[in-house]
């Protein structure tokens, strides 16, 4: 559970769906660990699934500080905003002062126009993206202490991971040397999108607020800057990616299924390690099977 990338809504559904899946899904032979944030429950993986269900009772819930602060006047509408208007960019502020204007008029009304709002969305911006990159450094260094671990036991592990996703900017390297480390231990991470249906922030309400609708949301936000990391964690070591749900059990279900009926296939390159990235492509002959797989290695 990515704590710091997890709202309240994206949390209940997750843990619901964990707690029954142990209740009801997963094997006697399973062995199953919880990280909530930083911490192993019980400080271990166990066969005992009841001992990890109470286990689940004492999770301390979501670090809802990151969603406070982004709905806090003037609101941002994700670090991605936040970032681009702390390196500068006058499109992005420009657009997050109209918006702080549109909900609060006499701020922007009183002598000086929106000059002091301007320096205080910039104000905000960098605060924001300073906590954006901590905690995103919390987030890649538990993916990176597990991708190292669990290559201690035998065969392949799967990792479950509940998140919104979170903007990895600079620490892009950072990520790509998890998944690397994570496809060397024979580690594969499943990612969760827990943000269910509703995947626009700005039409989310995660605190019980109203909807973003003034004129500086009015600009398309096309790319899902937080979701690529996500996508990056399955797709680079075989595992996979489940979003557009509102109940996340069915896609426990697949996940658990496909990692019952995994093959391992070795061979030996003839080009020596140079240090590029190799290309790998699985096909089967029989019909209408779905092969998933590491797309490739370091």
């Amino acid at each position: 559970f990515d704590l710091n990338h997890l709202g309240t809504d994206a949390y209940k559904r997750s843990k619901a769906a964990v707690e029954s899946f142990l209740k009801d899904g997963a094997l006697a032979s399973d062995l199953i660990g919880v990280v909530a944030g930083t911490t192993m429950l019980n400080n271990r993986i166990d066969s005992n699934h009841d001992a990890v269900l109470q286990a689940m009772a004492t999770m301390a819930g979501p670090n809802q500080s990151r969603y406070n602060d982004l709905r806090a006047w003037p609101r941002l509408i994700d670090e991605a905003e936040a970032v681009t208007i702390a390196r500068g960019d006058a499109e992005a502020l420009s657009r997050a002062v109209l918006r702080a204007c549109g909900e609060r008029q006499d701020e922007c009304a009183s002598r000086g126009g929106d000059e002091p709002v301007r320096q205080q969305v910039e104000a905000k911006a960098r605060q924001t993206a300073a906590d954006t990159q901590r905690y995103t450094g919390i987030s890649l260094t538990m993916l990176q202490t597990l991708a190292t671990s669990l290559g201690r036991f035998p065969g392949a592990k799967h990792v479950f991971v509940f998140s919104e996703g979170f903007y990895t900017g600079e620490q892009r390297q950072w990520m790509a040397n998890v998944t690397a480390q994570a496809a060397r231990n024979n580690v594969h991470f499943s990612t969760f999108d827990a943000r269910g249906l509703n995947r626009d922030s700005r039409s989310q309400g995660f605190m019980a607020d109203g909807p973003l609708q003034t004129a500086g949301d009015l600009s398309a936000y096309t790319l899902d800057d937080n979701a690529d990391v996500l996508t990056s964690l399955a797709i680079d070591t075989g595992g996979e990616i489940i979003m557009n749900r509102n109940d996340l059990r069915p896609g426990i279900d697949i996940v658990s299924r496909a990692s019952s009926v995994t093959y391992v296939l070795g061979y030996a390159p003839s080009k020596a390690m140079d240090g590029s990235y190799r290309k790998i492509e699985v096909k089967v002959s029989r019909p209408d099977a779905i092969v998933r797989a590491r797309r490739g290695y370091i």
